[in-house]
């Protein structure tokens, strides 16, 4: 028998027993109307002689309603569609073979019953309702038909209808059987998920490495509900205010199980030993707290869900961190007599949370520290530096008198070189010391790309002609002044060029430029070089201290490290950027862009620059 329903079922529905099921519900519902079929046609035959062309067009149609639908439904796979199909087909049929056989006294009226019990599995109210609405329709139609006589003639005989009417009636208890088994199966089946959801919860519940509860909260839910009645509309605060309402609400819980991890979490010998460890009378303000959020969250969530970190207490002394995640069960969101919540012990994440802030604390500290000592270590730094600089220098150009041996001025050169590198070092670091201390006091003035770029020439001057460097300068026409401190500029245009000489081959070009971007109105400052450039792997992090692009075998080349860091401080505290862009062996431009509200004045100047005339070549 199996084996041959599966050959009406098409493949996918064979795959899935869901599936397969709701196929075979469907087919059944089809074989009823089918299998009367012989039997109202030996009844037409015997009772009524004159058979004629309509007679076998209505056994025919008879016969293609179950057929066409069971092709529709093996073809599309869709159940819902072909039971639309078929109650419609029903409904057509039955009504146009009652208004040929009498009308509302049709033994085919009877019949009708059968299309909301059809619809009945669909276990939709509102399908089951039109459905009556559709045959209620089809009688009005069938009653108005007779009352204007326009019903046609009666095919058939006074024996045929004495016949059909208790085959009528036989085959809607048919249908009706069909139906009835098929929602006691659907009944049976859901029970039997329910027990097997409910039996897997259970075992799930008991071996849970995490804890877990049940709890009661209907009592709880029946008094928020009378708070709500009598025109608490805030009940958080109507909690504050009242913390005996609080109490009770708690005091109203019902714990009906556990599971072993949550005796093993709270350290409790059994549940009463739990219960009463938790008992209103021994919470701890936090778990006051906790209790009322809980609380005021399922009462204004849909979802009847709780989320919280807390502290609590176990039954033998001590406290651990938790996290409860807490939830209402569906089927009792409306009266909360299942609530079912983990806790987890997070105890060791917290631990390591509260390590980690007090490791930035003490870095932070420790940074502060540094950074005030180097700032108030200025002048104890720089003195004897100043005295190693200035007596070794007289000592190299020999101000009083040749030295006896030779190996001497070789010394002195080497003790002023040294000394000379050890304070731009210090002053770098003092300097960004006092940028990263909040230290660097801002000065802003009214500045012009001219006039910074002037003093900045004519402070390397000496390092452009010793390098053999082109240099040249471009300013845009109607640049605006803009405000900011001089002496960070001063600082950030001179490390830039000194760094765009130093790494720039003899003969090569250096160009230096000023400009507004017509688009977003900012000033920018620009050193662009045709040098040896920065590498890919480092241009990242070229701004970093200690970071360096150069060689440091290369006496010509070593520097500190440290003026593309305070370049970028400097500029930040502007509000600006610093951006580098550069390509190995072919060169580095880098770029000062300040905010457009630095500007002395909104207009845009025009697209056109002015070149000046070289300065050194």
């Amino acid at each position: 028998m199996r084996t041959w329903v599966d050959g009406l079922l098409s493949p996918a529905a064979r795959a899935d027993p869901a599936v397969r099921q709701a196929h075979v519900e469907l087919l059944m519902s089809l074989a009823a109307p089918f299998l009367f079929l012989p039997v109202a046609a030996a009844s037409t035959l015997y009772f009524k002689s004159d058979l004629d062309l309509f007679d076998l067009v209505w056994f025919s149609a008879w016969f293609l309603i179950p057929v066409s639908q069971w092709l529709v439904v093996r073809r599309t796979g869709n159940v819902t569609l072909t039971r639309d199909l078929l109650s419609l087909s029903l409904l057509l049929f039955i009504g146009v073979g009652a208004a040929y056989s009498g009308g509302l006294a049709s033994s085919m009226v009877i019949g009708l019953c059968v299309l909301p019990i059809e619809n009945m599995l669909s276990g939709d109210r509102k399908r089951v309702l039109m459905s009556i609405a559709a045959v209620i329709g089809t009688l009005a139609v069938l009653w108005g038909l007779r009352e204007l006589k326009w019903l046609p003639a009666d095919r058939a005989t006074g024996e045929l209808h004495d016949m059909l009417r208790p085959l009528a009636v036989i085959f809607v208890m048919l249908y009706s059987y069909l139906v009835a088994d098929a929602l006691i199966r659907h009944r049976r089946e859901r029970g039997k998920s329910l027990q097997d959801t409910e039996n897997q919860f259970e075992s799930l519940f008991e071996t849970a490495p995490i804890s877990m509860m049940e709890q009661d909260w209907s009592q709880t839910r029946t008094m928020i509900n009378t708070l709500i009645a009598s025109g608490v509309r805030d009940l958080n605060r109507h909690l504050v205010e009242h913390p005996e309402g609080l109490q009770a609400l708690v005091g109203a819980i019902r714990m009906n199980r556990i599971n072993k991890a949550t005796l093993a979490l709270y350290r409790a010998l059994n549940k009463e030993d739990l219960a009463a460890h938790l008992a209103p009378a021994r919470l701890s303000e936090e778990e006051w707290r906790n209790y009322r959020m809980w609380i005021v969250s399922f009462a204004s969530g849909e979802s009847g869900t709780y989320l919280n970190e807390t502290v609590s207490r176990r039954k033998q002394g001590g406290q651990v961190h938790t996290r409860v995640i807490s939830a209402v069960v569906p089927e009792h969101r409306h009266d909360w007599k299942r609530v079912v919540t983990t806790i987890s012990d997070v105890s060791d994440r917290k631990r390591a949370e509260i390590e980690l802030y007090s490791a930035k604390e003490e870095a932070d500290r420790s940074n502060r520290a540094k950074s005030q000592f180097l700032a108030t270590m200025s002048h104890e730094l720089r003195t004897p530096l100043n005295a190693i600089i200035g007596f070794s220098d007289i000592m190299r150009k020999e101000l009083f008198g040749p030295f006896g041996e030779l190996r001497y001025r070789d010394y002195a050169e080497d003790i002023y070189d040294s000394g000379l590198h050890l304070l731009h070092l210090i002053n770098d670091m003092l300097d960004l010391s006092r940028i990263e201390a909040g230290k660097y006091e801002m000065r802003e003035e009214s500045l012009s790309a001219a006039d910074l770029f002037d003093w900045v020439l004519n402070m390397t001057e000496p390092q452009v002609i010793t390098s053999g460097v082109v240099l040249h300068q471009s300013i845009q026409e109607n640049l605006p002044a803009f405000f900011a401190d001089l002496r960070a500029m001063r600082q950030i245009m001179l490390n830039l060029l000194s760094n765009a000489v130093k790494f720039t081959p003899r003969g090569n070009r250096i160009e230096m430029s000023a400009f507004q971007d017509g688009g977003t109105g900012e000033i920018v400052l620009q050193v662009a070089d045709s040098g040896r450039g920065i590498p890919a792997r480092l241009l990242n992090k070229i701004t970093e201290p200690f970071v360096q692009a150069g060689d440091p075998t290369i006496t010509r080349e070593t520097g500190t490290g440290l003026g593309l860091s305070i370049t970028k401080s400097l500029v930040s505290m502007h509000a600006g950027k610093l951006l580098l862009t550069s390509t190995e062996h072919q060169g580095t431009k880098a770029s000062v862009r300040l905010p457009a509200s630095r500007a002395a004045f909104d207009q845009m100047p025009e697209a056109s620059e002015k070149m000046v005339n070289t300065l050194w070549a």
